[in-house]
């Protein structure tokens, strides 16, 4: 495996300097080196030309008469907007280090969010991701929950028919690699289970759609944990009445949040297209403008440079 060098691309102090790249080993020499404290961010891997390629061909066979694929990767506009927020605390009155600023911006992602993840026999470090981004992860059902985020392999899980008799929003795990990739706390509605969200970036478009929304962008972060609390105090309001809170066991939460350096893995896009999801009915086509076939060819194979450059280094300083 190549070995990559900050020092060929950067000299640039640690602590103003972020690694973005979709490989963390290749940096490894360099990340010892600075002892934890130099960031980096996993980039998702841009996939579109590799899992749109037989409707792109089509495509660009018969401009104007077959419909073209759209792109709905989004990732580098929320790596631009976390970069941003990254400089402003590094070079602005707070004199963060980027690492620092890093695990701050993380943790705002899914603040106040509470959740349970169903992940089967083997643990896949989804909990650790969530933790880091600043979700509370219980371990015990309860209606007080906001979602109950659940894995393929967990979807035999009895943990799961009790969370749909509390009446929690069970949601597919690829929501939260989708709230990962942008760096924001998305609206989960288009990923709860039974939809069709194999790919976590068409998945938010073609709901939205059907609902008569015409665009799944920009999430309003704090519309959506608003909205999860209502829907969790709505559901608690029945027991609280009683006086006496229904919960299938002694509530229990792991209280360690890891930093950085401890996530193993971080979901991506790639480990979900293996899973399979229920049927669903053929969704309503909508019709969209074509672009010019120069236009589409250009855009398509400028994103997958841009995604897919060797070294990603940023300079914050």
């Amino acid at each position: 495996m190549t070995k990559k060098s900050i020092h060929k691309v950067c000299h640039h102090p640690t602590q103003r300097t972020v690694i973005f790249d979709d490989k963390h080993e290749v940096w490894k020499n360099d990340l010892d080196r600075a002892h934890g404290q130099l960031a980096f961010v996993r980039a998702y891997p841009y996939t579109f030309l590799d899992d749109r390629r037989r409707d792109l061909l089509r495509f660009l066979a018969r401009p104007g008469e077959v419909e073209a694929p759209r792109d709905r990767d989004v990732h580098l506009r929320h790596a631009a907007r976390l970069f941003r927020l990254l400089h402003r605390d590094v070079v602005g009155p707070r004199q963060l280090s980027t690492k620092v600023a890093l695990h701050e911006a993380w943790m705002r992602t899914l603040k106040g969010l509470r959740i349970l993840i169903l992940e089967g026999r083997t643990g896949t470090g989804v909990v650790k991701a969530a933790q880091a981004f600043g979700a509370k992860v219980d371990q015990w059902l309860d209606r007080a929950l906001h979602l109950v985020v659940v894995q393929q392999q967990a979807q035999a899980d009895a943990r799961l028919s009790e969370a749909q008799r509390l009446g929690l929003p069970c949601v597919h795990v690829s929501w939260l690699s989708f709230c990962f990739a942008t760096f924001t706390l998305q609206d989960p509605k288009p990923f709860y289970l039974g939809e069709d969200c194999r790919d976590f970036w068409e998945a938010p478009v073609r709901w939205f759609k059907a609902v008569g929304r015409s665009s799944a962008y920009p999430t309003n972060a704090d519309e959506v944990l608003r909205r999860l609390e209502r829907e969790s105090q709505e559901r608690m309001a029945p027991t609280q009445a009683t006086g006496a809170p229904e919960k299938t066991d002694a509530a229990a939460t792991l209280e360690q949040v890891p930093g950085q350096d401890d996530i193993d893995c971080e979901p991506s896009s790639n480990e979900e297209t293996n899973e399979t999801t229920p049927v669903q009915p053929t969704p309503v086509v909508h019709p969209q403008e074509p672009q010019p076939q120069t236009k589409l060819a250009s855009r398509c194979f400028r994103r997958a440079e841009l995604r897919n450059k060797d070294v990603g280094v940023i300079d914050l300083g």
